[in-house]
């Protein structure tokens, strides 16, 4: 029986080492191999059967694979791996727990907590020795607590971060290209978009390069998305609205933040519209044209060239792959 098992697992592996070496050629990005390590260790232990998702950029490029683009410019580039665990737990299974410790542990490749200010609060983040290599575990806040909190099912503590209830509201299935393919649970895009604007105001002045990266980001999902899955958007934006007057702000400073383009298209979802674009770009308030916004019949042009599809793979095709892979 032992040998059997070993035998289907064994080809398993090699159909997706095959469907990798394939999604690789057409164009598809590959995750880092140091951190395609880590992941990969890290799901073989069950991290998403606990309810874990995984956010920060290696998300955002499991989101690329999902939507059938490549993200332009630095904007999918890392070796730090976030995970995130909270009160959300629709992919988790019941009774289902981990070690993180225990399986950074295991990879040998000497792992090392990272110490915080306050020494008598525990470790969060990891760094691996001769590495850029780095993991972070978050989750959201409980009640006004900002220490860290511990996580039974991960065998660890999590740094708390704002806004992440509302990111880890409707997690889905995604995968993650390397060596093989890796299943992974992400965020909803559109709320991964809006959950980089509300925070890109949040950072401070040491981590603007950060900021820069989180409206990146989310420009570059709601260029997709409205040109795609507008029906997407409109929902969880009016959430976080709804959430109050401190999270609209937010929200509606990070739209300023955009690209033109972007920046007018979010403005449906009860921004306040021409008037603060106005103000943003530093112009007069002129009333807006009517008839069809004259952008608009060269958006997609943009977009396409902002974010190429890779030849014979589009989301549907991903989507059908999802089938074999979760």
């Amino acid at each position: 029986m032992a040998r059997a098992e070993a035998e289907v697992t064994g080809r398993e592996g090699l159909d997706r080492r095959s469907q990798a070496s394939l999604l690789r050629a057409a164009g598809c990005p590959a995750v880092p191999a140091d951190a395609f390590r880590l992941l990969r260790a890290l799901t073989d232990a069950g991290l998403f059967k606990t309810g874990a998702v995984l956010v920060g950029t290696h998300a955002f490029m499991a989101l690329g694979n999902q939507l059938g683009v490549v993200w332009p410019g630095r904007a999918a580039t890392t070796q730090d791996v976030d995970v995130a665990h909270g009160r959300s737990v629709e992919l988790a299974v019941p009774g289902e727990s981990m070690s993180v410790p225990d399986v950074l542990e295991g990879l040998q490749l000497g792992y090392q907590p990272i110490p915080r200010l306050d020494p008598e609060q525990p470790s969060t983040s990891f760094m691996f020795r001769n590495r850029q290599l780095r993991l972070d575990l978050l989750t959201p806040p409980h009640g006004k607590r900002t220490a860290p909190i511990d996580i039974p099912a991960l065998g660890a503590p999590a740094q708390v971060m704002r806004y992440l209830d509302f990111l880890l509201e409707a997690p889905q299935p995604a995968i993650l290209v390397g060596a093989s393919v890796l299943r992974v649970a992400v965020p909803e895009p559109a709320r991964y978009a809006i959950h980089k604007l509300l925070i890109s105001g949040d950072r401070p002045a040491t981590e603007s390069a950060k900021a820069r990266k989180d409206l990146q980001q989310a420009g570059q999902l709601l260029r997709i998305l409205l040109e795609d899955r507008p029906g997407d958007v409109a929902q969880p934006w009016h959430a976080a609205r709804e959430r109050g007057k401190n999270w609209a702000r937010r929200l509606e400073r990070g739209r300023r933040a955009l690209q033109d383009d972007v920046r007018t298209g979010c403005a449906t979802w009860g921004s306040a519209g021409p008037a603060a674009d106005a103000v943003a770009r530093g112009g007069r308030n002129q009333p807006r044209p009517r008839g069809p916004h004259p952008r608009r019949a060269n958006r997609s042009r943009r977009i396409r060239s902002a974010c190429s599809r890779p030849s014979g793979v589009s989301w549907t095709d991903l989507a059908l792959l999802f089938g074999s892979v979760m």
